[in-house]
């Protein structure tokens, strides 16, 4: 059976993992994940008592076409997510090496609501930070919350870091 996660960066040379006290998941997306990881490392991350795993979800590849088979062009959208999940998690895991944050990063396909909550009990974390998309109250009704899915279902706190709305450059002209 296939393993749907990859251990993308791992680092060892933590000083004393011993003193390390609390496990810190910390969820990242391509739309979330500058403003949440710069959020967690400024505010919430304590680098001599926190293991932070950088978890990333990517989706399955699980559809048909009327076309005949497809399964070349899966593989190849496939393989298109999974090497930018990998370059994700090792940008922001070199940040947190860089910083002697001692940090593992993984990366899952699947369902990421459920993908998020299965890891987190495995790892036993103690917190979960997962951003918001800030959706509406339709999109969220009809296909869910990822974030609301995870304060509902996980056995440790989770923290949902609001993502800064980006505003529309202002561009009338003033005479």
């Amino acid at each position: 059976m296939e393993s749907n996660h990859d251990i993308v960066h791992h680092v060892q040379e933590h000083e004393d993992y011993s003193s390390l006290t609390r496990v810190v998941v910390i969820c990242l997306d391509e739309e979330t994940c500058e403003s949440v990881f710069q959020w967690s490392v400024h505010n919430f991350i304590n680098p001599q008592l926190d293991m932070v795993i950088l978890v990333n979800v990517r989706p399955s590849e699980h559809f048909t076409t009327p076309y005949g088979n497809q399964t070349d062009y899966l593989i190849k959208i496939a393989e298109r997510h999974r090497d930018e999940s990998h370059a994700l998690l090792k940008k922001y895991g070199a940040q947190l090496t860089a910083k002697k944050i001692a940090c593992k990063a993984i990366s899952m396909h699947g369902d990421a609501q459920y993908e998020i909550v299965s890891k987190v009990q495995e790892v036993k974390a103690d917190v979960v930070i997962v951003g918001s998309h800030g959706s509406g109250f339709l999109k969220r009704t009809l296909i869910g919350s990822v974030s609301q899915y995870c304060v509902n279902h996980c056995d440790c706190t989770v923290i949902v870091a609001k993502v800064p709305q980006t505003t529309p450059q202002d561009t009338s002209s003033t005479t």
